[in-house]
C-alpha cells in the first residue's frame, strides 16, 4: 500500500546505509493510497518469487474461491460462495446489516474470533453500535466508561472487543489493526488480551490512555483496516464502492467462513454484484507508459523486453497467466486513456459535453456516428449541451435527427 514517494524514500535510506530490502506483498490486493505503484513497478521489473499454496482457508473450494480473486476471475470466486449458499440477500442496506448482527450474533461463540468488515467508516460504526448493543442487551459487558479517543469519545466496557489503529512496536508491541478484549478498566488505564491462536497463553498489555488513545471498537472494521488480519469467520456488507482488490482482501481474510450481505436496492442481479465487485483499479506509474510515448528510459536499455528479457539467477521472472493480465490491464489503461482523449477533442470540436454512461430512459436525437479511440459510437444529444455515445450494436436506426430512446441499458465499452 505504499506510494512511489514512499517508497523512494525507503530504498534511497536503505542505500545509504548499504542496507538490503526485502518487499513482500501482494499487487493484486489494496492499491497504495498514495499515487503510483512503486511494488509492482519493482516486482515486474527486477522479478520475485511467487507463493501459490492458500494456508489461511482450510475448505478446498475456499483455497480455490481465493485464487481466483487473486487472479481477476472475481465472478467465479462470488459464485464458489453462493452455491455453498454463503451469500445472503436483503431488500435494503438497512436489513442487510440487521441480518449480519443476527447472523454472527447466533454463531458467534469464544473460541472463534469473527470480524464484520464493510467499506466505509460510517458503516463500520453503525455494524460497531449494533453489535455491541446486542451483547449489552445480553448481560455479557461490564459497565460502560466513556473513554476520549483519537476518533472521538466512545464507550468502553470490560469484554468490550477493541481495535488498536497505530503501531507501538516498543513498549506495547501491537500494530495498527491488532484486535484483543479488554480485561479491565482502572481509571484511565486499561488492560488488554491479545487475540492470538493460542488462547490459554495469549500475550496482556496495560497502558494509560495519556500515552495511548488510537482506539476503536473492534467488532467492525473497514476492509482497508482489515488487510493483514486473520479471523476464523468473517461477515462482509458488500457496496458499490468496492473493487476486485477490495474484494479479493474482505474474501480472504478468514480460516473457516466467509459470509456476504448484499441489499437488492443496490444490486439487482448476481452480473451487478460480480460486475461492481470485480472492477479494476490497479493503479500505474510511469514507467508503464514510457515504451509507449517513446521515452527513453534508463533501465529500458538492459530490457529489451521487460517481462522475459531479464532473468535473475533465481529465475524469478512473470509467469505467463501474470503477464498476460499486466499485458492485459496495460492495455485497457491505454485504450482509457485514448478514449479520454478522443472524447476531450470531440467536446472542443461541436461545444457538447459527452458521456459513455447509459441508463434506460435516456433519450435524445441522433446526430450521426464519430470515431473515438478507433472505435465507432453514435451520437444522442440530450438537453442543455449533453450527449450519450452509444456503441452500434444499441443504435435503433442510423436516421440522423430522429428522436432515440434508451430501452436497454448495456455499457458501450
Amino acid at each position: 500500500m505504499l506510494g512511489s514517494r514512499q517508497m523512494a524514500k525507503i530504498i534511497e535510506e536503505a542505500y545509504r546505509a548499504g542496507a538490503k530490502v526485502v518487499l513482500v506483498g501482494d499487487p493484486e490486493q489494496l492499491q497504495a493510497i498514495e499515487a503510483g505503484a512503486a511494488y509492482r513497478a519493482i516486482a515486474e521489473r527486477i522479478g520475485f518469487i511467487e507463493m501459490t499454496e492458500i494456508r489461511r482457508q482450510r475448505e478446498a473450494w475456499q483455497q480455490q474461491a481465493t485464487r481466483d480473486f487473486a487472479s481477476e476471475r472475481t465472478a467465479e470466486g462470488l459464485l464458489a460462495y453462493q452455491q455453498h449458499d454463503n451469500v445472503h440477500r436483503f431488500d435494503t442496506k438497512e436489513a442487510a446489516m440487521t441480518g449480519m448482527i443476527e447472523h454472527w450474533d447466533d454463531v458467534r461463540s469464544p473460541e472463534q474470533s469473527h470480524i464484520l468488515l464493510a467499506y466505509t467508516r460510517d458503516d463500520v460504526q453503525k455494524l460497531n453500535e449494533q453489535a455491541r448493543a446486542m451483547r449489552h442487551a445480553q448481560g455479557e459487558l461490564g459497565p460502560d466508561h466513556r473513554i476520549e479517543t483519537s476518533r472521538g469519545e466512545r464507550i468502553f466496557a470490560e469484554h468490550d472487543r477493541i481495535y488498536f489503529l497505530r503501531n507501538n512496536d516498543r513498549e506495547l508491541r501491537v500494530k495498527n489493526g491488532t484486535l484483543g478484549t479488554i480485561e479491565k478498566i482502572n481509571g484511565d488505564q486499561l488492560t488488554v488480551r491479545i487475540d492470538q491462536d493460542d488462547r490459554a497463553h495469549a500475550r496482556r498489555v496495560t497502558f494509560s490512555l495519556k500515552d495511548y488513545n488510537d482506539l476503536d471498537h473492534g467488532y467492525a472494521a473497514t476492509v482497508y483496516k482489515a488487510q493483514g488480519i486473520t479471523v476464523d469467520r468473517t461477515y462482509i456488507l458488500a457496496s458499490r464502492y468496492f473493487d476486485r482488490h477490495s474484494t479479493y482482501v474482505a474474501m480472504s481474510r478468514h480460516r473457516e467462513r466467509a459470509d456476504l450481505y448484499i441489499s437488492r436496492d443496490v444490486f439487482v442481479t448476481f452480473k451487478d454484484l460480480s460486475r461492481a465487485l470485480g472492477r479494476e483499479r490497479t493503479k500505474d506509474v510511469t514507467l508503464d507508459y514510457s515504451r509507449e510515448r517513446g521515452f527513453d528510459v534508463g533501465e529500458d536499455r538492459f530490457v529489451q523486453d521487460r517481462f522475459v528479457a531479464y532473468q535473475p539467477p533465481y529465475s524469478a521472472v512473470l509467469t505467463p497467466e501474470r503477464k498476460a493480465r499486466t499485458e492485459k490491464r496495460l492495455a485497457q489503461r491505454w485504450y482509457e486513456i485514448t478514449l479520454r482523449a478522443g472524447i476531450a477533442e470531440l467536446q472542443k470540436k461541436t461545444g457538447l459535453s459527452y458521456s459513455l454512461e447509459l441508463k434506460e430512459g435516456d433519450q435524445g436525437i441522433y446526430r450521426g456516428m464519430v470515431e473515438v479511440a478507433g472505435q465507432q459510437y453514435g451520437v444522442l444529444e440530450q438537453a442543455q449541451g449533453m450527449a450519450k455515445l452509444i456503441s452500434v450494436d444499441q443504435l435503433e436506426s442510423q436516421q440522423k435527427n430522429e428522436v432515440m430512446m434508451i430501452e436497454k441499458h448495456t455499457h458501450p465499452c
